[in-house]
């Protein structure tokens, strides 16, 4: 049996704002120049699950082309047959094995789908919690 986790891309902005606990001696038609129009963003996917022996995870996350993407995952104590098996993209194409890490540059906007499993040709298959974290960098 499968697994399905879907990821949302997190975002985060910054932008100045009022304390509302104190009084603006300033008119409310004061204008403010803003000088730097760049957004400011971080994009972090966080997954956490529990791998089950003989079963295969899919994580699932959504990219724009020429995103660059660095996938990380990782267990307790680094020990533990388990690893990126694949990673399919949006137009079917997969791509693999890999290990524990991953980093490239996305061709194509979409859905991606991470395979996380053991490899069949290493001893001892990991059972036990995960954690597969994809950051992105435009």
């Amino acid at each position: 049996m499968k697994k399905l986790f879907t990821g949302f891309l997190a975002i985060i902005a910054f932008a100045s704002c009022q304390d509302k606990t104190t009084k603006s001696t300033k008119p409310d038609t004061e204008t403010v120049e803003i000088t730097d129009t760049t957004p400011i963003k971080k994009e972090i996917l966080h997954f956490k699950g529990t791998k089950v022996l003989e079963e295969k995870d899919t994580l699932s996350f959504n990219a724009n082309t020429n995103d660059i993407v660095n996938i990380t995952l990782s267990v307790p104590k680094d020990s533990g047959n388990i690893r990126i098996n694949q990673i399919i993209a949006p137009d079917n194409t997969a791509d693999g094995p890999f290990g524990r890490t991953y980093n490239d540059t996305l061709h194509l906007s979409g859905t991606y789908h991470i395979i996380i499993g053991s490899s069949l040709m290493q001893e001892f298959p990991y059972a036990g919690p995960y954690e597969v974290t994809v950051s992105f960098k435009k």
